[in-house]
Order: C-alpha cells, then structure tokens, then sequence
C-alpha cells in the first residue's frame, strides 16, 4: 500500500515538476534577475511559503492524523463532523489573513524584504496584492486534498499542481506579450492558480459525497486538540521554507537579481525534494497515523525503515549529480531572453550549495512527518527553531564573503542541524527506523554513487 501511494503520488508530482520548471524558464526567459523577477519571486514566495506552513504543511500535519485516526477507531460519521468544524474555522481564518494582509502589505513586505529600494518595493507590494488570495484557494485545496488522502485516494490532490501549472504557462504566455510589464502576468496567473487547484480537488470530492456546511465554527475538544498542533508543527514542518525565505530577507540587501537568483537556484534543487520527500511524507502521514493509532508499533517501525532506506537511494545520487552538472544544466535551461551567461554561472554556485543539503530536507519531510503521525508536534518544533537560528547566523555570516552561494550554504547547514536533532531524539523513542542492515545499506549506496 505505501509504495504504491508513492509511485502515485511521486508520478503525478514530476508531472506537476516539469509544468512547474517551465513555469520557471518562462520567468527567467522574460524577466531574467532585473528588479521585476525579484519582485515576482517575493510576490510568489510569501503566499507559497504560507501555503506550505498552513496548507500542505503545518495544517495537514496537525488535521490528517486526527481525522485519519477517528476514521479508524470512531468511524466516518464523528470523522467528518470534526472536519466540517475544522473547514469552518479554517474558512474563517484565511478570510481574516487574507483581508489584514491586503491592508498592511506595504507595512508586511518592508519587514519581508527590508534591503529592497523604494522602486522594488513598491512593485512587490503591487504584485503581492495580486497573488497573496492564492492563499486562501490553496488551502481550502490542501483540506479536501488531505480529506481524499485519508481515505487512500492520492490522485486528485496529487494532480492538482499540475492543472494548476499548466493554467500559469498558459496565462503568461497569453498575458505577458500583451502587458506593459510583464511581472503582472505572473501575478495574476498565481491567483487563478489557487481557484484551479482548489476546484480540481473540491470537485471529485463533492461527487464522492465529502462537501461541508458553511456555518459559525465550534471551540471543541477535538478542534483544541488540532490548535496544539497546528502552531508547532507550522515550524517543524515547514522548516525548509522558512529558512528559504530568511534567505530572501537578508538576500534582499545584495545588488539587483540576488534574490532571483537564489529562486531560481531554489527551484531547480526542490525538484528532486519536491518528488522524493512530497511523495514519500505524504503517502507516510495518513499509513503511519492509522497504525501508531492501532497500536501496530512493528509494522509502523518497518513501514519507516522502508521508506527510509526508498528516500537515500533516490537522495544520494541525485544530490552528487545536481553538483557535478549544476553549470552545464543551468546554462542548458535559462541562459535565453532576459538571462545571461554571468547570471547562469551565479545561479549555479548557488544550486551546488542549496544541493549540498538535500538528503537533509527529505530526512527532515520523514522524520517530521513521523512525529506528527504520533500527534507529537513539540520535537518538530524545537528542531526546526534551532535549524532556524542556525541558519540565520549563517547567512549573515556567510553573504558579505560568498554572496547568494553563502546563502545556500547556510540554508544547507541548517537542514544538517534540524535532521540530526531529529534523528537523535528519534533513536530514543520506540519507533525506530535503524534496522539490522541500514548500516550495510547506506554503504553500498555511498560506494556506489561514488564509483560512478
């Protein structure tokens, strides 16, 4: 059951990755790393990260394992009056977030990106207006997606980056040619990105009988319950995003196209985390929440051993392989249009340390995912604090010397700091992932990826 969730979720996901890359040529193609493709970037990055934090990351975490374990233990009828609560206060929530950020962007973007100049400022203030509703559709999407998923049914939620993908290629093709400033075709393909994805998921659910009421929502134990969750586990597992983001704050004071060329460092190096680590820790949460319920603690132990060892055979070599071919596959898919060859050789330094963590990211996407499935989001939470800080006082230490590189090495460091702290109070608890022969395996896997 779990591999196969994973090769349908992992298959869909490098659909949704190849839509996404080409979503990503067609920004450097027409906007390169002038001041406009760092202003989409933060305009498209503040809304991604809360989605990640709130929608596919600490929101999925706090609700799947909840509404997965009443489904096993207190059958469907409780487990959808939870979740139709829990979609109200979510409804709620987002309606408020979205109003209080349209409000005070200025005042939320000046604290985002405080080096960006008045002229990039007020671009990205512009063009984060447009896409921060996106938010609120993503996820409303990331609530029915995670509904779907608890009952083994990964396809629609799974797919649904790529609708939403292909809606963005096709409106920026079609709007950016057409608009004084290009950058504004990307923000408004981001908004209808949202209302794609969501419907793409609502839909099949609705025909399958999974819709809920509006109505005022309810302070009940359960929804309590979810609230402790929800706040740690908005760092534990949206970690690598955070420290994403604070790498755009402090990049916002190097020249001119630092902070778009860590984006699209960033992008290249997610693609790898994005099908590995999402498909893996998504299939992993729902599995893993009903047998930790159950009490099957040996089949959890192997369910995660497994999955493991899957994560290092795909992590290893393509962390080795991103470094060797950084330079010659930037060059190949972003040197056109708007992007040079000295934009390409800065984007590359930068991939070949953003890569060096990658092992990191994905272990710290099982390891989370595995507390969360035992309700316990606090451990999550401290490690993810102390990478956090970690990489805070790494990027200032390391940007005046190294620029954007620095940056991405400091992000990478930090992911090694959260994964260690992860996989130390884990080798104490009783789920464990360390069998006989991980030892044996991992050897093989380094020896291999070296001698070829």
């Amino acid at each position: 059951m779990l591999f196969r969730s994973i090769a349908t979720i992992g298959g869909w996901t490098i659909g949704s990755r190849i839509f996404g890359f080409v979503r990503t040529l067609l920004t450097a193609s027409y906007l390169g790393t002038g001041a406009g493709a760092d202003a989409v970037s933060i305009a498209i990055r503040l809304p991604s990260m809360l989605r990640r934090l709130f929608g596919e990351g600490a929101f999925s975490v706090a609700f799947v394992p909840l509404f997965a374990g009443q489904l096993a233990t207190d059958g469907e009828k409780k487990a959808l009056e939870t979740a139709e609560n829990i979609f109200n206060i979510l409804l709620f929530s987002l309606v408020v977030i979205t109003i209080i950020a349209e409000i005070f962007m200025e005042e939320l973007i000046s604290v985002a990106v405080p080096g960006f100049g008045s002229e990039r400022l007020a671009l990205t203030v512009m063009l984060t207006r447009l896409t921060f509703p996106f938010i609120l559709f993503i996820s409303l999407c990331a609530f029915y997606g995670g509904i779907l998923n608890s009952y083994d049914r990964f396809s629609a939620f799974a797919s649904s980056p790529i609708a939403g993908n292909a809606w963005i290629i096709g409106a920026i093709i079609f709007l950016a040619p057409r608009l004084d400033m290009p950058a504004t075709a990307f923000a408004i393909a981001i908004f209808g990105c949202g209302i794609v994805q969501f419907l793409w998921v609502y839909i099949p659910a609705k025909r399958q009988g999974i819709s809920f009421r509006i109505k005022f929502p309810k302070i009940t134990p359960d929804a309590r319950r979810f609230f402790r969750m929800l706040g740690p586990a908005a760092l534990g597992s949206g970690v690598v995003q955070i420290n994403i983001f604070i790498g755009a704050m402090i990049g916002s004071f190097l020249p001119t196209g630092g902070v778009s060329i860590l984006s699209y460092a960033d992008r290249v190096s997610q693609l790898p985390l994005s099908v590995i680590g999402t498909a893996i820790g998504t299939a992993l949460l729902p599995i893993l929440s009903r047998q930790i319920r159950k009490g099957e603690k040996e089949a959890a132990n192997q369910c995660l051993a497994e999955t493991l060892e899957l994560s290092l055979l795909l992590a290893i070599p393509s962390t080795v392989g991103l470094i060797i071919l950084s330079e010659p596959l930037i060059h190949l898919f972003f040197v056109r249009g708007a992007f040079t060859v000295s934009d390409a050789i800065l984007t590359s330094q930068t991939l070949s340390m953003f890569v060096t963590g990658l092992p990191a990211y994905i272990l710290i996407k099982i390891f989370s995912t595995t507390f969360f499935a035992n309700q316990d989001a606090k451990t999550p939470f401290y490690a993810g604090a102390a990478g956090v800080i970690m990489d805070i006082i790494l990027s200032l230490l390391l940007i005046k010397s190294m620029g954007p590189p620095g940056i991405g090495l400091a992000t990478a460091l930090s992911a090694w700091i959260n994964a260690g702290i992860l996989i130390y109070v884990l080798s104490k608890g009783e789920i464990r992932f360390y069998t006989p022969g991980f030892s044996r395996f991992l050897k093989r896997i380094l020896l291999t990826t070296i001698l070829y």
